[in-house]
């Protein structure tokens, strides 16, 4: 039976507004998420591999398949070798996932005659991000940071002028480098 993710999550931070600059607002949030028992498929390769890394044969992955006896299998297979069609892949609990980072937010709002002025950026830099996915060695971390959609550094700024009914905005987003593959090649 799989059971229910359970993490360990805290954020930290404060707001800043002086009093000496008015519609100024500063944020800083620093943030840790592990997710433990993470749902996920590992490979045929993988289960059975895991089967036999264990310290113990009586484990989830042994379980999810059967070896032919003495005198061999119903479709012929050999002695020990793994039945037809027996082996089951299917989603486990086993897996872990950690994240940290440190998150900026600044914001300014003001007035100047009848033309308002809003701004705003947000800034993310990531510090780690881990993914603990190997049955075989539970304690190996596959670095998914710099990975394409994993970026390290990533800052959204936006700007608007209003007078009236009328707004003209500006928005620019940064992403930071990436590569293709995974980081460890």
């Amino acid at each position: 039976a799989l059971k229910e993710e359970t993490s360990d999550s805290y954020t930290i931070g404060g707001v800043i507004q002086p009093r000496f600059l008015p519609g100024f607002s500063l944020s800083v949030d620093y943030y840790k998420i592990v997710v433990n028992d993470v749902i996920t498929s590992p490979a045929a390769q993988d289960i059975i591999d895991a089967c036999y890394d264990a310290s113990d044969l009586n484990n989830q992955f042994c379980d999810l398949f059967e070896r032919a006896g003495p005198g061999g299998g119903p479709r012929g297979e050999i002695q020990g070798q793994i039945l037809e069609n027996d082996l089951q892949v299917i989603p486990l609990n086993y897996a872990k996932l950690k994240v940290r980072g440190i998150d900026f937010e600044a914001g300014y709002r003001r007035s100047f005659g009848k033309v308002d002025v809003s701004t705003r950026i947000v800034y993310t830099r990531v510090l780690q991000n881990d993914s603990f996915l190997d049955p075989t060695d539970p304690g190996f971390a596959d670095q998914t940071l710099y990975e394409l959609g994993d970026p390290r550094d990533a800052f959204n700024w936006n700007v608007d002028l209003k007078s009236g009914p009328f707004t003209l905005g500006y928005k620019m987003r940064y992403i930071g480098k990436m590569v293709l593959n995974e980081y460890e090649d």
